[in-house]
């Protein structure tokens, strides 16, 4: 079977498309060429691959011309996925033929899977990439695999298991193989380190999966990582300083080992530790111990019928026994690796085999039985074979030929041999030369980051104190800055505190006991002694409105202008009845003030009325007169004047001071302008005067405010 094709019997028994078994061909090609139902001759199609796909079969022309009506048929259904299985089958025809096409194919169906409505595309994508990054290994061709590799995880990701929860094991069985081609092509490149960095990703992924059998395959992983090392380094490294990885080879080993005792048989995964570990004690040059391992390597595998791991500790053995010049033991066991071989299908190692057989007649004096094995073994052995193993094998088949008395041929062989050993140990001082390379560059390294450290715990040293000094202003500027703040709270609380009490003082003052009591006697006196009951009940409205006008204005920041005219009206009416009529008021507004937009401050003109009346005695006065005007004088501000025709301000004020009294109404009015400035500007202001002919003008500025 193609090394590729086998996977998409996988893929394909998912959709239950794989039983080529239960049909023959004849039947199946019958059901191609009489069906019209597409979904069913693409089955029989499918099937009619799967037969050729087989490895006794490997007929590529017809595999070719089914896997091209596959593609036509599944187009005109708009089938992406089984395009993209019949493209796999399709380029699979090109492997030994022309790898440029194979290649190009597997990039067409991974293509073709992304673009499918499939729940499990990512899988499918995934999968077909392995397939491709596996041949590019094969063909050495690294820096593809990894990308292909790359490639294909990123599909596994992308995958939601909650889409299809049957493809969840297979998610984690085709991402741990893509990680394998991802380690085996930075192995192949010297990659040590991001090979051991994606096994540590791959073994945290299998896990958190639960994959104990590809757990123990990765710590075999690891063993062959470190061997790698170890067998790069051991030109440059004493046996003390090679200790540390071998330490870790070993630990691997022993993950492995345990995790084998305690996997069931049918992980098919027993006796490779041992297999491992006969490796191991090989090279440490403990042959006894290592003939022990391998020996119990062929007894666990014997019962699990694993013949290519049964087959190398034949091969293993053999090379031992006749290192020990005991060829005839040797033999037995190339014996029984030959009676199995055709069990394992590997051309690498049928070459092993070859050679170990070339080598037992080299030793036992038949030098032609023995270039018998070796032209064998040249037969098979692959373009794409390592150095190392081209380099034995030449050197193989150099003592062959002297032995044959074919010294051209042996020349030939030993400048072969030569040229891919210099080759490898060109290659071995080149990494070994990079490695001291790197090694020298982190020395260096580690001096210029000594020497920033230096500096940098000197800079630290400045920093700190810079950063003391910051704090320490930082602190001084939130004292500071607190404290502003409080004083500042507290100079608004007082503010508020004393406008409160001020609004309170200015409601007292208007709800004078005197002015309401006489008020409400005046009224009393209407209803009882001047028998108007029509004319008390008036008055009573007026006097109930204006104390309502009184309480409601008073917490009021702002009033229209029409609502402070009716209040002075309203309480000018109540001063004109308490005093019976012996005065009269006026209250003139200028036509550029609107009176519903305008708004003031209120309940400071009435003190002003009050004064007048109270302290200006006209209502002492048959003629009495109080008149209030309003204009806009100056742009933004409103002029009010009170004139009255009273005694005037020093008569006034010898009169107070006479009684010892003085107006609160005054002395508010100055608190509640100093307020009125500090908020609107210092054009506020209240003053008065007395005139020429008597009486007073009072003017009051205020701020005019449009709503």
């Amino acid at each position: 079977m193609r090394p590729l094709v086998c996977s998409l019997l996988f893929l394909a028994l998912s959709l239950n498309l794989s039983h080529a078994k239960k049909y023959d061909l004849d039947s199946l090609k019958l059901v191609f060429r009489t069906q019209h139902d597409i979904p069913e001759k693409l089955k029989a199609t499918f099937r009619i691959c799967s037969y050729y796909n087989r490895a006794k079969t490997n007929n590529d022309d017809s595999l070719r011309i089914y896997a091209n009506e596959g593609i036509r048929l599944s187009a005109s259904v708009d089938s992406l996925g089984m395009q993209a299985y019949f493209t796999t089958y399709f380029g699979a025809t090109y492997f030994y033929e022309d790898t440029s096409i194979y290649f190009s194919k597997m990039r067409e169906a991974e293509d073709l899977n992304l673009r499918s409505r499939s729940k499990v595309r990512y899988l499918k994508a995934a999968m077909t990439t392995y397939n491709a990054a596996m041949q590019y290994n094969e063909y050495n061709q690294n820096e593809l695999a990894i990308a292909c590799s790359k490639r294909g995880i990123s599909y596994i990701d992308q995958f939601n298991p909650k889409d299809n929860d049957l493809w969840i094991n297979n998610r984690t069985r085709i991402k741990d193989r893509l990680y394998v081609e991802l380690i085996e092509a930075y192995r192949e490149m010297s990659e040590y380190e991001k090979s051991i960095k994606t096994l540590f990703e791959q073994e945290k992924f299998l896990r958190e999966n639960d994959s104990y059998s590809g757990l123990l395959e990765v710590y075999l992983q690891y063993y062959d990582v470190y061997a790698d090392i170890i067998n790069q380094k051991k030109m440059l490294l004493s046996p003390e300083e090679l200790r540390p990885y071998k330490d870790l080879l070993l630990e691997n080993l022993q993950k492995a080992s345990h995790l084998s005792d305690s996997l069931p048989s049918s992980f098919g995964r027993k006796g490779i530790p041992s297999l491992y570990f006969g490796y191991y004690y090989e090279e440490e040059k403990d042959l006894e111990m290592a003939k022990r391992c391998f020996e119990e390597s062929i007894e666990i595998t014997k019962v699990e019928k694993r013949h290519e791991i049964r087959l190398m500790g034949y091969l293993s053995l053999a090379g031992i026994y006749l290192e020990e010049n005991q060829a005839d033991v040797s033999f037995q066991y190339i014996q029984q690796a030959d009676s199995i071989a055709q069990y394992v299908k590997s051309p690498v190692k049928n070459l092993q085999l070859y050679e170990a057989f070339a080598e037992y007649y080299l030793a036992k004096r038949q030098p032609k039985k023995a270039l018998k094995y070796m032209d064998m073994g040249s037969e098979i052995m692959l373009e794409n074979s390592s150095m190392e193993v081209k380099a034995e094998h030449f050197e193989l088949k150099h003592k062959v030929a002297l032995a044959n008395n074919q010294p051209d041929k042996a020349l030939q062989y030993y400048k072969k041999q030569i040229a891919l050993k210099d080759s490898l140990a060109g290659q071995q001082l080149a990494e070994t030369l990079e490695d001291l390379r790197g090694k020298y560059e982190t020395s260096q390294k580690d001096v210029e980051i000594a020497k920033l450290n230096e500096e940098k715990v000197s800079q630290q040293l400045v920093f700190q104190r810079i950063l003391g000094f910051a704090v320490l202003v930082i602190m001084i500027i939130l004292f500071i800055s607190v404290a502003i703040f409080q004083r500042n709270r507290n100079k608004i609380l007082e503010a508020k505190q004393k406008s409160s009490e001020l609004k309170h003082r200015l409601l007292r003052s208007q709800m004078n006991p005197h002015f309401t009591f006489n008020a409400l006697g005046a009224i009393q006196n209407y209803l009882l002694v001047s028998d108007q009951p029509n004319k008390a009940a008036y008055f009573l409205a007026k006097f109930a409105k204006l104390m309502r006008q009184i309480l409601d204005q008073s917490i009021a920041p702002l009033i229209s202008v029409e609502e402070e005219l009716d209040t002075l009206e309203n309480y000018l009416t109540i001063q004109k009845l308490r005093y019976d009529s012996k005065f009269e008021f006026q209250i003139e507004v200028a036509d550029e003030i609107c009176k519903e937009k305008t708004k003031i401050p209120p309940v400071l003109i009435q003190p002003l009325l009050e004064n007048s009346i109270e302290h200006g005695k006209i209502h002492r006065k048959d003629d009495g007169i109080v008149r209030v005007e309003m204009e806009e004088v100056e742009e933004g501000f409103i002029n009010v004047k009170v004139l009255d025709n009273g005694i005037g301000l020093s008569k006034s004020k010898k009169s107070e001071i006479k009684r010892e009294h003085h107006s609160v109404s005054t002395t508010i009015i100055e608190e509640r302008i100093n307020m009125l400035r500090a908020k609107y500007g210092g054009n506020i202001r209240y003053q008065a005067r007395e005139l020429a002919h008597g009486g007073t003008e009072t003017l009051l500025v205020l701020p005019k405010i449009i709503q």
